[in-house]
C-alpha cells in the first residue's frame, strides 16, 4: 500500500497542513476563487490582462487547480505570482469589489513567495516518483529525508505562519510514515542498494550507523541463502559431534584436530552468511557517478554480487506510485467512453 500511494501521502499531508493553518488556508481559498473567476468570466480576465499590459507584464492565465492533485495548487500560486504587478494594479483600479477582494495583497504575495520553494520541491519529488519509465525506489528515502530537512530549515520564529505550515506538514508525514518510512522493507532495500549512497539515508534518519546495520541484518536474515548457510553449519557441527563420539577413545589426536578446526572455523571473520559478505564487498567498492542508472550499475556488477544484483532487479522494478495506472484508467475511459457504448 505504501509503495503505490507515496505521492498520495505527500498530497494528503500538504492538504492537511493547509487546512490546519488558518491564514494560509484562507489565502489558498481566495486564490482558487480568483482562478475560477478568470476562467468563467471572459470580461474579468480581459480586465486583468489590460492591467498586466499596463505595467509590461505578460498576462499568464491563472491555472485552475484540480481537487485531487495538490501539485496543481502549487502551479496556481506560481501563475498568480508571475502576474503579481498586474494583479496589484487591477486591485487598485478596477471597479469590481467582488473581484478585487479575491486578489492577493502585498502580504499575501510575500507568503506565496516564501512558501513556493518548498511546494516546488514537493512537486519535483512527486513528478519524479510518478514518472513511468524511471526507476525511483532507490531515491525514495533520500527524497523523504530531504523534505524533512528542508522543512526544518523553514521553521523560524520570524515567520510564524510558515513555521506552522511546515510543522503541521512534518507531523502529518510522520503520522503516516514514522521515521521517514524506515519500517517499510522496500524503502530500506532501495536505500541500501543505491549504488552511490548505499543506505546513507538510514544512517541519517536513525542518527547512527545502527539504522543501516539493522536494515542490512533484516535483509540478510530473511534471505534464503542465510537459512541454507546456518543449516549447513548445524550439519557440520552435528557431524563433528558424531565423529568425536566415535574417535574419542580410538583416535584422540583426530578428535583434538577436528575440535580445533571447528573452533577456528566458528570464530573466523570470514565465516559469515554469503549475503552479508556481499554487502561488505559492495560497501567497499568505488562509488559510481551520483546520477548513474541503478539497474545498469547492478547489471555490470552481477557477476561480483549475484545475490544483491538479483535483489536490485526484484525491488527496483516496483513503481513507488500508482500514478501510471491511474493515467491508464483515464486513457481507457476516453477510449471506451459513453459515446462509444
Amino acid at each position: 500500500d505504501h509503495l503505490t500511494c507515496i505521492d498520495h501521502v505527500l498530497n494528503t499531508c500538504l492538504s492537511k497542513a493547509v487546512d490546519k493553518c488558518g491564514e494560509f488556508h484562507e489565502l489558498i481559498k481566495r486564490c482558487k476563487a480568483l482562478a475560477q473567476r478568470t476562467h468563467q468570466s471572459t470580461l474579468d480576465w480581459q480586465d486583468i490582462q489590460k492591467a498586466c499590459e499596463s505595467v509590461n507584464v505578460i498576462p499568464v492565465k491563472i491555472i485552475q487547480p484540480v481537487v485531487t492533485r495538490w501539485n496543481s495548487n502549487y502551479m496556481m500560486l506560481n501563475s498568480i505570482l508571475k502576474i503579481k504587478a498586474g494583479l496589484l494594479v487591477a486591485a487598485d483600479t478596477l471597479d469590481k469589489p467582488d473581484l478585487q477582494a479575491l486578489i492577493p495583497n502585498e502580504r499575501d504575495f510575500s507568503i506565496i513567495k516564501k512558501i513556493l520553494p518548498f511546494l516546488e520541491k514537493c512537486k519535483s519529488f512527486s513528478d519524479k516518483w510518478s514518472s513511468e519509465k524511471k526507476v525511483t525506489v532507490h531515491d525514495l528515502q533520500l527524497d523523504i529525508l530531504n523534505l524533512h530537512l528542508i522543512a526544518k530549515r523553514m521553521v523560524t520564529p520570524e515567520e510564524s505562519y510558515l513555521s506552522d505550515f511546515v510543522k503541521t506538514f512534518m507531523a502529518e508525514f510522520e503520522q503516516r510514515l514514522p521515521m521517514q518510512g524506515m519500517g517499510i522493507g522496500y524503502y530500506n532495500v532501495g536505500s541500501l542498494l543505491h549504488p552511490y549512497y548505499r543506505g546513507y539515508a538510514l544512517k541519517k534518519i536513525s542518527n547512527s550507523e545502527e539504522g543501516r546495520e539493522a536494515a542490512i541484518k533484516v535483509m540478510v536474515d530473511a534471505h534464503q541463502s542465510t537459512k541454507q548457510f546456518y543449516q549447513e553449519r548445524e550439519t557440520e557441527k552435528s557431524s563433528f559431534e558424531m565423529s568425536s563420539m566415535d574417535d574419542g577413545m580410538d583416535d584422540p589426536l583426530h578428535m583434538e584436530y577436528l575440535k580445533e578446526k571447528m573452533q577456528v572455523g566458528t570464530s573466523s571473520a570470514d565465516v559469515k552468511p554469503p549475503l552479508q559478505m556481499e554487502f561488505e564487498k559492495f560497501q567497499a567498492m568505488a562509488l559510481p557517478e551520483k546520477d548513474i542508472c541503478p539497474l545498469q550499475w547492478w547489471k555490470a556488477k552481477e557477476k561480483e554480487l549475484p545475490m544483491l544484483a538479483d535483489l536490485a532487479r526484484k525491488h527496483f522494478c516496483v513503481p513507488v506510485t500508482s500514478a501510471s495506472s491511474e493515467r491508464m484508467f483515464s486513457v481507457g475511459g476516453k477510449i471506451v467512453s459513453d459515446y462509444r457504448h
